[in-house]
């Protein structure tokens, strides 16, 4: 009988020892589908600075992804108000390059970005849509030269109140100019609006 208790116990620790290890492997299999490698684009074209902007979003360094901007951008694009502006993404999103356009001496790398839908029932998957990055070689090296998503626009630099007096003083009260805001019109096209 102890021979019999033996065996019977070998295959209890077989058994046990064969559903552990499919849990394990079942549970590589998920994380791994999860994390799926990203191929990484080459340093050095404009495809491979848009990807690390984004990916700079995606890990919520938003001080390294405003480094990806143009020093001509960053002038008129403080780096206050890209925090403030791009904080407000998506948190979990998902791109692909679906076009790259060279125009002049810049290039245009148009990308699709899916931000998922809600987790509530009955919510819908998700949308889709497609943006455009401008980007120009600044000191060698690609860089985003209009406001990149998820930053539509940059204000226009703020008058003092010294500047406008004496603007005031030079053109009379009534005719002094108003203030501008620009945004991004349908097209992307830069509007302007007072």
């Amino acid at each position: 009988m102890a021979w019999m208790q033996s065996a019977s116990s070998r295959w209890l620790i077989a058994i046990a020892s064969s559903a552990a290890v499919l849990i394990i492997v079942s549970v590589l299999i998920s994380v791994l589908a999860d994390n799926r490698n990203v191929d990484i684009l080459p340093v050095g074209t404009p495809e491979g600075t848009v990807q690390r902007y984004l990916q700079a979003l995606t890990d919520g360094d938003l001080t390294a992804a405003y480094g990806y901007v143009s020093t001509d951008l960053k002038n008129e694009c403080t780096l206050e108000h890209f925090l403030e502006t791009a904080r407000w993404r998506e948190k979990n999103f998902s791109a692909s390059v679906r076009d790259t356009t060279i125009i002049d001496d810049r290039t245009i790398v148009t990308v699709e970005i899916t931000e998922p839908g809600s987790n509530q029932p009955f919510s819908q998957g998700g949308y889709s849509f497609d943006t455009i990055f401008t980007l120009t070689s600044d000191n060698e090296e690609w860089r985003i030269s209009e406001p990149p998503w998820p930053v539509s626009w940059c204000p226009p630099k703020q008058v003092t109140h010294r500047a406008t007096a004496q603007a005031s003083a030079k053109v009379g009260p009534d005719l002094v100019p108003a203030p501008w805001s620009g945004f991004y019109g349908e097209g992307g096209w830069r509007t302007w609006s007072s």
